[in-house]
């Protein structure tokens, strides 16, 4: 799991990066949520994003979703993001390897 924080630039303030990738010879997936001010701080974003890459027989499967959510500020953007099924389906997918939850939570999805 890769978890970055205090991401700021031109048009971020306080953002952070959660992301975790599971793989093995024939499977591949990694899935995000990065959330964050705008610079002037009149709104949050948070942002949902999902890859996965499966081998099978005679081909290759690829999916690659993203669902992104705004708010009055970071925490109700998460909020917004939280109530997405789309998004819940896309962090979860069939390992479960993410939820959406605040930086530093221990909580996971089961």
């Amino acid at each position: 799991m890769v978890i970055a924080k205090d991401i700021n630039n031109d048009g971020i303030r306080d953002g952070g990066m959660m992301m975790r990738t599971v793989g093995n010879d024939r499977n591949f997936t990694a899935c995000g949520v990065v959330t964050g001010n705008t610079t002037n701080k009149q709104e949050g974003f948070a942002t949902a994003m999902g890859f996965s890459c499966n081998i099978v027989e005679n081909g290759i499967d690829f999916q690659l979703g993203c669902s992104m959510r705004t708010g009055t500020d970071k925490k109700q953007a998460i909020k917004h993001l939280k109530q997405s099924e789309s998004a819940r389906t896309l962090l979860s997918g069939d390992s479960g390897i993410l939820s959406i939850e605040q930086f530093g939570s221990s909580q996971r999805k089961q």
